[in-house]
């Protein structure tokens, strides 16, 4: 019997979150950064002294994908831009995620997304491009090809997607009286590219104005990686060669153990003390930017409460509650619940979006009405 799986993969700028249904009801997950680089996928035979790292081999060639990209050199694949959506890269990065999550071959209904902005122009030709690519990849240590075509291809609006986590359970029926959303809401979602936000009342939006829900000059890259990297590069040239996403990788582990970089009355010299991995290393000297990484966050939120929250929707005088979704949302939560307070929603207090990380939201919610479907109720 030909397994079914049921796969959400938001397959952004900056990250690749998926989720899938298994054939047994069990549900998984990946993440990957969304790089790759080319590779020969040589070995010199000298064991332990040669860099480890997998590799995927497409009929086109040998890739490597996600934070192992810093091993090759810098041979960076990454087409960011609101057209990206459904390309070549955006195809393989979603063939590897599936990959990763253990799928070889059988049918697949496969949900992806792409910015609401976007969506109604772009729509059809991502789905076609999915529906129209058979998919053949082997790992580095595999012999056999793993191969499958999509039974089934959806593409939804992400940011507006996410709410699917609010108003569907894990097993995608809905939720009764779904509380978190009701009254005017502000949804946030914020990434590595392309900042969305748009307006709910009751869990229902407004196709007038969603054309205007995207932007580019409100992600991550731009407010926090750019500018990080500029001042790398003004304190030496040996950083010269450096690019965005060598800063990403750092910031990434730093989050993983973040903690405050400015000195206190307890701690008058935080980096001498701080165990958090923010080192970005050059050829003669290593950097930390645990600081710069506060600095450019806490501006990033300034500039999300002025351009957006506040200039836009003026949403302190107007909404009941501020959903913050992607990367750059969990990057800024802490301060913008500094300003906004209880106006930011605290999700973790939400059963049905409780341990749903802000980053795999749009993934989560794609994959809950994609259950809905087959269960045919009613996405939102």
């Amino acid at each position: 019997m030909t397994p079914n799986y049921t796969v959400a993969v938001d397959g952004g700028n900056g990250m690749v979150n998926a989720y899938a249904l298994w054939p047994n009801g069990k549900i998984k997950s990946t993440r990957l950064s969304a790089i790759s680089a080319r590779v020969t996928g040589d070995t010199l035979g000298l064991g332990g002294q040669e860099f480890k790292f997998d590799y995927y081999e497409f009929p086109n060639g040998k890739f490597v994908f996600g934070d192992a990209v810093a091993l090759v050199g810098d041979r960076v694949n990454s087409h960011q831009s609101l057209y990206r959506y459904g390309d070549q890269a955006h195809r393989d990065l979603t063939a590897v995620a599936l990959a990763k999550m253990g799928i070889k071959s059988g049918e697949i209904d496969l949900t992806v997304f792409c910015p609401p902005g976007i969506f109604k122009e772009e729509r059809k030709r991502i789905t076609n491009a999915f529906a129209n690519s058979s998919v053949r990849l082997r790992k580095n240590n595999e012999r056999k090809w793993r191969q499958w075509e999509y039974k089934s291809v959806i593409v939804l609006p992400e940011g507006i997607t996410a709410l699917g986590c609010f108003a569907l359970d894990a097993q995608g029926y809905p939720v009764k009286n779904v509380e978190a959303l009701s009254g005017t809401t502000l949804v946030l979602d914020l990434g590595m590219l392309t900042a969305d936000s748009f307006l709910c009342i009751d869990g229902r939006f407004s196709a007038e104005n969603i054309h205007s829900a995207t932007s580019t000059d409100g992600g991550i890259k731009r407010h926090v990686l750019e500018p990080i990297l500029h001042d790398l590069r003004a304190d030496s040239k040996e950083f010269r060669h450096s690019n965005w996403a060598d800063v990403d990788i750092v910031l990434r582990r730093w989050l993983k153990r973040r903690s405050t970089c400015f000195r206190t009355e307890r701690e008058p010299d935080p980096c001498s003390a701080c165990t958090t991995n923010c080192v970005i290393s050059g050829p003669r000297n290593n950097i930390q930017l645990g600081r710069g990484f506060e600095r450019y966050i806490d501006q990033y939120a300034y500039w999300v409460e002025s351009a957006i929250i506040d200039s836009k929707y003026e949403a302190a005088d107007k909404c009941s509650s501020i959903i913050l979704i992607g990367g750059g949302g969990a990057l800024i939560k802490r301060h913008l619940k500094g300003t906004y307070g209880d106006l930011i929603l605290d999700t973790g207090k939400i059963a049905s979006v409780k341990g749903v990380h802000p980053i795999d939201m749009n993934a989560v919610g794609g994959l809950r009405m994609a259950m809905a479907a087959k269960h045919n109720q009613k996405h939102l």
